[in-house]
């Protein structure tokens, strides 16, 4: 499979993904760009795992450049999808995040460089709040 990132901005040159493990899943990863390919259903047990920490200053942090909606250069990358070539389009992780992924319809998600590691760090910060709040209802 080739990068959809670099295949597409870097014409001359193909890179290929090669399959990493990450966090017991095996997910495929750009050398080049840094980026992975997350085939369906491999997200959520990523997120479900939470094998890497993040502290509260790297949460708070990802949380504080969080928005909603899908900025206007993010909206017309035109990245095909590395297993059919349909067109992705771009998804807020969990709405408002700001982590904007690239998303085949059938086939998976497309995350750039350091955002798998922002969707987990924004996923723990939120499975947290959610959790106090329901403990500080039941007090």
């Amino acid at each position: 499979m080739e990068c959809p990132r670099c295949s597409k901005i870097l014409d001359d040159k193909k890179y290929e993904l090669k399959p990493v493990m990450y966090e017991g899943i095996e997910l495929d990863r750009c050398d080049n760009c840094g980026g992975h390919w997350l085939n369906s259903g491999e997200l959520t047990p990523i997120l479900e795992n939470e094998q890497e920490y993040f502290g509260s200053d790297i949460t708070d942090a990802i949380v504080k450049e969080s928005f909603a909606g899908i900025p206007t250069s993010e909206q017309y990358n035109d990245f095909k999808c590395p297993e059919c070539e349909k067109t992705m389009y771009p998804v807020n992780f969990s709405y408002s995040s700001g982590i904007i992924m690239d998303k085949c319809p059938d086939h998976g998600v497309w995350l750039d460089k350091g955002e798998l590691e922002k969707v987990q760090a924004n996923y723990e910060k939120w499975n947290a709040e959610s959790e106090n709040a329901i403990q500080a209802f039941r007090r």
